[in-house]
């Protein structure tokens, strides 16, 4: 099965999937499909599918996994009323399942609006001939129409 037919299963993986770790699959898939479209030149409204489904899903990280309020993060610091205590030694290294600054990213995509508006934005950009980007997403000229 090639990347472009992953990438037709993974509008329906969309609807299953339940956690972070099945949406990175399907970022994955989409992301490998849209590298797969680029080389072999199949056109800008497959790429566009690619990173639409790439978008949606990392929507739904974005979810799943919402931002951390000042309060959490400064717990996460080891201080507690001036007093710093040594970090332990691990082995143990989990890297995060996906990138603080991807699911930043994430994060503001979710803020601006939902899977709907996002799909609707997607297409908009597609019709208009336009690679769909993240910034194009954010600050395109869609709401200037």
């Amino acid at each position: 099965m090639n990347q472009l037919q992953k990438l037709g299963e993974a509008e329906k993986w969309l609807s299953e999937a339940k956690s972070l770790d099945d949406f990175k699959q399907i970022h994955d898939i989409a992301k490998a499909a849209e590298a797969y479209a680029q080389a072999h030149k199949l056109g800008l409204e497959a790429e566009n599918h690619a990173r639409e489904i790439k978008f949606v899903a990392g929507l739904r990280m974005a979810e799943l996994k919402p931002g951390e309020s000042a309060e959490e993060r400064g717990r996460k610091g080891g201080k507690k009323a001036g007093v710093s205590r040594p970090k332990k030694a691990t082995t143990d290294k989990k890297q995060p399942i996906i990138s603080p600054k991807k699911m930043a990213e994430f994060r503001k995509l979710d803020k601006a609006m939902n899977e709907n508006e996002l799909r609707e934005k997607c297409h908009h950009i597609g019709e208009q001939g336009e690679k769909i980007t993240y910034n194009r997403l954010l600050r395109g000229d869609w709401y200037h129409k």
